[in-house]
This record gives structure tokens, C-alpha cells and sequence, in this order.
């Protein structure tokens, strides 16, 4: 009768044993805190000669904002620039986009549900430069919009998706295009107003244009 009664007893033990450690790593789990994503948020003239930082991102963009002539902006990689309704990135100096494989910079929208047009799009002004490497443009209405004599647009592996129109070069602006891929869009790529693009190894497809 000893033996029956331990045999009965002892699993009784051990459960309560590994319930009081279930506990313990609950209240463990619990207080344990859990780091929340840094954010930073951008509106109007962009700091002279800023970088943008994985560390400091998502780059939340809530208004027109601009990167100032004589000043470059540069973009590490693996960084999501959100863009609130109807505002646009405006460069009047240098832009470079320093994405890598695997860790592409992507402009989107910020909307819950994004649908082309969304948000304005990255526009390069008269005389300014722009470098995009290894990106991501998604729902703009114009993904890259190149413009003004002077103006030059470099896009090395570049996706424009689900824009009203992926790249636009016109109006004196040249462009070179290398292994750039603009799908689902209203138009793939515009050149018009005495503008001059150089494709290679473009791939376009599902646009409508």
C-alpha cells in the first residue's frame, strides 16, 4: 500500500512542479519589454547633406519635402520611405539611393489600403541628380519623375509597382534605365519635351502603356 500510494502521489508533484515553472516563464515573458521600431517623421526642407539610416527608420513623410539646392540627401539601404496623400519628394539637389540586394529602399504609400496615385512621387528638378540604386516604388503617381534641362536620373535595379506612371523623363532631363522593371503600372515609362533615356535591360510588362 506504501508503493500505491507514492506511485499516485509523485505525478501529482511534478505536475505542480511544472506548473510553477509554467508560471515563472509567463511572468518572465511579461515583464520582458519588447523594442518598439524607431520612426522618424519628415516635412519640409530636409537638414543639408542628411543620411537616412535603417536605424532611424520607417522615414514617415507627412509634407512636401525637399532636398535644397547645393545639398544632397542619401538613403541607406534597407529603409521604407512612407509618404503620406498627395506629397511628393522634391529634389533640387542630389539624391542618392544606396540600396543593396536584399536590402532595397522602398517608397510606398502610408495608406492603409494603397492604390496608385496615392502619394506624388520622387521629382527631380532642374539641374538636379539623382542615383537610385537597388529600390522599391510602389502606388506614386509618378514613381521617378525626371525633369528641367540639367536634370539627370540614374535607376540601377530598380521595381516601379502600381503607379500611375513608373518613370517619367521630359523636358530636357536625360535618364539611363539598367536592369529596371516596371510592372502593373498605367504607364510603364514616359519620355517626352526633348528628353533622352538609355534603357538596358528594362523589363516592362501588365502596364497599360
Amino acid at each position: 500500500m506504501e508503493n500505491s500510494r507514492y506511485s499516485i502521489q509523485q505525478p501529482t508533484r511534478i505536475s505542480v512542479w511544472c506548473s510553477t515553472l509554467l508560471i515563472l516563464a509567463a511572468l518572465s515573458w511579461a515583464s520582458t519589454e519588447v523594442p518598439v521600431a524607431a520612426a522618424t517623421d519628415i516635412c519640409g526642407n530636409i537638414t543639408c547633406d542628411d543620411t537616412w539610416t535603417a536605424a532611424g527608420g520607417p522615414y514617415n513623410v507627412t509634407c512636401d519635402s525637399t532636398v535644397q539646392v547645393g545639398c544632397a540627401l542619401t538613403i541607406e539601404e534597407n529603409i521604407n520611405v512612407l509618404f503620406d496623400s498627395e506629397i511628393t519628394l522634391i529634389v533640387n539637389g542630389t539624391l542618392y539611393v544606396n540600396g543593396t540586394p536584399g536590402n532595397e529602399v522602398t517608397f510606398t504609400s502610408n495608406a492603409s489600403s494603397p492604390a496608385a496615385g496615392d502619394w506624388r512621387g520622387v521629382q527631380l528638378t532642374t539641374g538636379s541628380i539623382g542615383t537610385i540604386d537597388h529600390a522599391e516604388i510602389t502606388y506614386a503617381a509618378d514613381g521617378v519623375n525626371a525633369t528641367g534641362s540639367g536634370t539627370s536620373a540614374t535607376l540601377n535595379h530598380v521595381t516601379a509597382t502600381n503607379n500611375t506612371t513608373g518613370v517619367k523623363v521630359r523636358d530636357n532631363a536625360s535618364a539611363t534605365l539598367t536592369n529596371v522593371t516596371v510592372t502593373n503600372n498605367t504607364t510603364g515609362v514616359k519620355v517626352r519635351g526633348n528628353a533622352t533615356a538609355t534603357l538596358t535591360d528594362v523589363t516592362a510588362r501588365l502596364n497599360n502603356y
